[in-house]
């Protein structure tokens, strides 16, 4: 099931929205790997993972891209609610106005959460920290290594994704389970703890 635009271009608002106030900007390979952190935590809490709208594969260009947001990317351009500077995304005041109309909509309510969640892991983690971190990923990695273009999220993915969230949060807090959110932000620390040891090796 695909996403709205509505629900796609909420996303991609939010997603440059925060990386304004924080950075000045986010880059269009940030926004894509914001969403598939979002999808990532929804796998985590959802069995049925389609309702998210969009997926992600790794391409020729880079990994992970989802043809839906870059498509809401390129429109939200064109109409002006996003402007490009100095290579970074960055709101115009029409695109924050569409932002907050957005919000309450009945394809966004739901994903709101997902969104912030994975914004507020941004402010946990520098945002660059995170990035590094999701390309230690197990089927990111994979899957970039690859020369082929891949699709990221299968069913089986999807569980093993599930499973490692749930395994990892586990083992740190002895807690039989976390929520989606409180276990993504221990996924990524462990993520980001094994990409530090790739650096020193």
């Amino acid at each position: 099931m695909k996403a709205s635009k509505a629900a796609t271009s909420h996303d991609i608002l939010r997603f440059v929205s925060f990386g304004q106030l924080a950075y000045g900007g986010l880059s269009t390979a940030e926004c894509h790997a914001l969403g598939f952190l979002c999808r990532m935590v929804f796998a985590y809490d959802n069995d049925d993972t389609d309702r998210w709208g969009y997926e992600f594969s790794t391409t020729k260009t880079g990994a992970p891209y989802s043809i839906e947001l870059q498509d809401s990317i390129d429109w939200l351009l064109d109409a002006a609610f996003l402007r490009s500077s100095a290579g970074f995304l960055v709101t115009t005041r029409s695109g924050a106005a569409m932002l907050s109309s957005l919000e309450g909509l009945p394809d966004v309510l739901e994903r709101r959460r997902y969104v912030d969640s994975a914004c507020g892991a941004c402010a946990v983690l520098p945002l660059p920290t995170v990035i590094e971190a999701l390309f230690h990923d197990p089927q990111l990695r994979v899957s970039a290594q690859s020369s082929e273009s891949r699709e990221l999220f299968t069913d089986l993915a999807d569980v093993v994704l599930r499973q490692s969230l749930e395994s990892v949060a586990i083992a740190i807090s002895d807690v039989e389970r976390r929520d989606a959110f409180q276990a993504t932000a221990v996924y990524l620390q462990y993520l980001s703890t094994i990409a530090r040891a790739a650096d020193a090796a």
